[in-house]
């Protein structure tokens, strides 16, 4: 199409995906979780457009520290479902300054009321057919626990299934947002008007 068009110009904000193998930067030896390519483990968008299929019992991993994690767990625990939320960060949100917007009691206090179990400190070291494993970063204490589904929020990989075959073809593009690194919003807006006052 962008042949066809002519453009002096392109301009790429594919986005980004979750990583689906659970790598991680606090574990970086390590290059998935063991049992990551099971057919139960999702990602938060799977998980999104596939409500109805996540099974009763649900273990939310969260990687990031951000709001993903604890607002799926929300959801989940309000449409019927048992569901345990594990982040190896010191408390949910950690890492996306949810105690700075004061967002924090209020997503504790939902999920309290949720009957969501929340455990911090621990991460997701092995993942069976119908348990996972976390281990406390601290103790190396395993506790096993059910997991009908596992969604994994962890990093994102940038997309780049359309720069590639661009490329390939020999046009140039500019990448902006998560295209070019995943990131905040805020930065791929950034991202969007300093392209556009280059060109």
């Amino acid at each position: 199409m962008i042949e066809q068009i002519g453009a002096d110009h392109v301009v790429l904000a594919t986005g980004s995906r979750f990583r689906s193998d659970g790598f991680s930067a606090a574990t970086p030896s390590r290059s998935a979780i063991p049992g990551a390519e099971l057919t139960h483990v999702i990602d938060p968008v799977e998980a999104l457009d596939a409500l109805e299929h996540c099974a009763a019992e649900v273990l939310v991993f969260d990687d990031v520290g951000d709001y993903v994690a604890g607002g799926l767990a929300l959801l989940l625990a309000r449409s019927g479902r048992s569901v345990e939320l594990a982040t190896r960060h010191l408390f949910v949100g950690a890492g996306s300054g949810l105690h700075q917007s004061h967002d924090l009691p209020w997503l504790l206090r939902q999920l309290s009321a949720e009957g969501v179990t929340v455990i911090t400190q621990s991460s997701l070291t092995e993942i069976r057919p119908e348990t996972a494993v976390l281990t406390d970063v601290w103790s190396g204490r395993q506790r096993i626990t059910p997991a009908g589904t596992v969604v994994i929020n962890a990093v994102r990989s940038s997309d780049h299934m359309l720069i590639d075959g661009l490329t390939d073809r020999g046009v140039f593009a500019h990448r902006i947002g998560d295209c070019l690194a995943p990131r905040e919003v805020d930065d791929a807006i950034y991202d969007g008007m300093a392209c556009a006052q280059m060109l």
